[in-house]
């Protein structure tokens, strides 16, 4: 049975493509006075100069696919980012069997059906990542991933699971400086955001991009919603960031979607990093015990 239900989830973007031409999206957008009550990641190496590219990438997991339910911001907390802090951790391969492992990567259901109130009708980032603080997520293999279905409640041998997997603290993250989102890159903190996309950022992605990147650098369409998606990278001799989708292999660049830094100033609404509550994971970037301390997120009044 699992078996057939992880082939179903690697066979999402071939049947969306040719059945319902539809990827949602998902999140819902905090208030003012919400973010106003989320304390600041401090900032990481600020007395440091950053290189002029990063790329985190190669430990993220194979792009997924959120199908039609409106499960973005979970695919970002727990498929993406849970997922990379885990293989940081544990080293797990993502493909086994030319398949996606299902041991190595973590479970947006157990996220998105507990935060969405019953109906298919998104979720905040707030709620999720509250949720992998205080309860952790389970990997898919203990609760595997279903499009139609964002009602089914964990049981408790699956929240057991996941109380192995939780977050130790979360901040939100100054989207409004390109420097301060290179600096959480640099630490090794992949930066979950919320931002507008329209239209045609969706229609751009399915092009043949197999010998070019996928840049949004301009926005054309309408239609205007807002999205959860990973910030991996940046380079800055292009002047962009590496942004990790939840629409499937066959979109952007296996997945990927280059942001120019102008544009992402522009269309960005929120920006959240996330502390592995068991991080033994490598450094990345400066070496020195008093350099890895300055990239610290603050410890006080945590969420």
């Amino acid at each position: 049975m699992l078996k057939n239900v992880v082939s179903l989830f690697l066979l999402l973007p071939t049947f969306l493509l040719t059945h319902s031409q539809k990827f949602s999206t998902g999140l819902k957008l905090a208030s003012p006075k919400e973010m106003a009550g989320i304390p600041m990641a401090s900032l990481p190496l600020s007395d440091m100069e950053l290189p002029d590219s990063i790329d985190l990438s190669e430990k993220m997991p194979p792009a997924g696919c959120q199908g039609k339910q409106l499960s973005c911001v979970a695919w970002s907390v727990a498929y993406a980012v849970k997922s990379y802090q885990e293989k940081i951790e544990e080293g797990n391969s993502y493909v086994k069997n030319e398949t996606i492992n299902p041991e190595a990567v973590f479970s947006p259901s157990f996220i998105y059906n507990q935060i969405n109130k019953g109906e298919d009708n998104g979720s905040m980032f707030i709620d999720a990542l509250n949720l992998v603080s205080q309860q952790g997520v389970p990997k898919f293999s203990v609760m595997p991933y279903n499009e139609d279905d964002y009602l089914t409640k964990p049981e408790r041998w699956q929240s057991e699971q996941a109380k192995n997997y939780k977050i130790d603290y979360w901040r939100q993250v100054n989207i409004r400086d390109v420097k301060e989102v290179k600096a959480q890159l640099y630490a090794g903190h992949p930066v979950m955001i919320g931002i507008l996309v329209d239209n045609e950022f969706y229609r751009e992605g399915f092009k043949n991009y197999n010998d070019s990147l996928y840049i949004w650098e301009t926005k054309k369409g309408s239609n205007t919603t807002a999205h959860a998606m990973v910030i991996v990278g940046y380079d800055d001799k292009n002047q962009m960031f590496k942004v990790l989708n939840s629409w499937g292999t066959r979109w952007g660049n296996n997945g990927y979607v280059w942001i120019k830094y102008d544009l992402f100033l522009e269309q960005a609404r929120e920006g959240f990093v996330a502390r592995d509550a068991f991080n033994k994971y490598e450094f990345i970037g400066p070496q020195s015990e008093q350099e890895k301390k300055s990239t610290e997120f603050l410890v006080d009044d945590i969420v």
